[in-house]
């Protein structure tokens, strides 16, 4: 597949009636069939990085937090799961504050995130 094969930026998510794409939300979304292969080894990925997280969160190393946030809210969204984004966000930015209060709470969330994802492959 080529760059040209690609559909348009933004075609494939969610829209609102005025057709301008909509925030994410906390519900998976579909995905196109051509894609939907990608999304186990992603969800595998987001397994090892939540065990990554709780290493780090006792480590206190927040440079290595944000980035795996960083790269969680840059990847989320593009597997049908705008929730990882939206952690991913939060994750990057309170490691940037070095707040860690939230988390170990925010990793639970992920944990969920992934689930709803496995629950979104096998209805497939």
């Amino acid at each position: 597949m080529t760059l040209r094969d690609h559909p348009p930026a933004n075609s494939e998510l969610p829209t609102t009636a005025a057709g301008e794409a909509s925030a994410p939300s906390n519900k998976p979304f579909a995905l196109p069939e051509r894609l939907r292969g990608l999304v186990p080894n992603y969800l595998n990925t987001c397994t090892t990085q939540i065990a990554t997280l709780r290493t780090l969160v006792a480590s206190g190393d927040f440079d290595a937090i944000r980035v795996v946030g960083h790269n969680l809210k840059g990847s989320g969204t593009s597997f049908g799961l705008p929730r990882v984004t939206e952690i991913g966000a939060k994750l990057e930015a309170g490691a940037a504050a070095a707040k860690g209060d939230e988390f170990p709470e925010l990793i639970e969330q992920l944990a969920e995130a992934v689930a709803e994802g496995e629950q979104m492959v096998r209805s497939w």
